[in-house]
């Protein structure tokens, strides 16, 4: 079966929509405030919530995401989704 770039922005899409509801779940932020050109800083997203969101991720996805320079200089909502999107969708294609 050959997969169409459609299924593919398909998965993604479903993909950043359950990464973003990890996101709102452990940082305690309301999905109405992590607007994609919000800044982290803005909607009080400190390094502990990305811990909890990144353990989330972990046993949710069964991955490894490592804190790197994406992670670390992401600064809007919209970049910590996709970076973090990155991680998972690289993880899931190793295995």
């Amino acid at each position: 079966m050959t997969v169409t770039t459609a299924q593919t922005a398909s998965d993604l899409s479903k993909l950043k929509s359950k990464i973003l509801e990890i996101v709102a779940t452990e940082g305690s932020i309301e999905v109405e405030r992590l607007k994609p050109d919000a800044k982290l800083a803005d909607i009080e997203f400190v390094s502990s919530d990305m811990i909890m969101v990144l353990m989330a991720l972990e046993d949710e996805f069964d991955v490894y995401i490592p804190v790197d320079d994406s992670l670390s200089e992401a600064e809007t909502v919209d970049e910590l989704i996709g970076s973090l999107a990155a991680h998972v969708q690289s993880q899931k294609e190793t295995k």
